[in-house]
């Protein structure tokens, strides 16, 4: 019978432990901001991409215009 009862109480002691190691390490996950500069750069490497994407005909316009205004003034400067 006491057998019994003193292994209750390290069974409950063991469990609080537990409970309390767990609580813990959730805290500090929680809390623990080392890979957030990572998570913000890939972020914004998948919004630039796609606005590339959805602008590719546009942007490819653009350079396109530019360098052939680019040319132009090159060959303006060479003649």
């Amino acid at each position: 019978m006491e057998q019994r009862m003193r292994e209750t109480e390290l069974q409950e002691a063991v469990d609080e432990n537990k409970e309390r190691c767990v609580g813990e390490e959730t805290r500090n996950f929680l809390t623990d901001n080392r890979g957030v500069g990572v998570v913000e750069v890939i972020l914004i490497l998948v919004v630039l991409i796609a606005l590339v994407l959805i602008f590719k005909e546009q942007l490819g316009a653009m350079v396109t215009k530019a360098m052939d205004a680019l040319e132009k003034s090159m060959n303006e400067v060479l003649s």
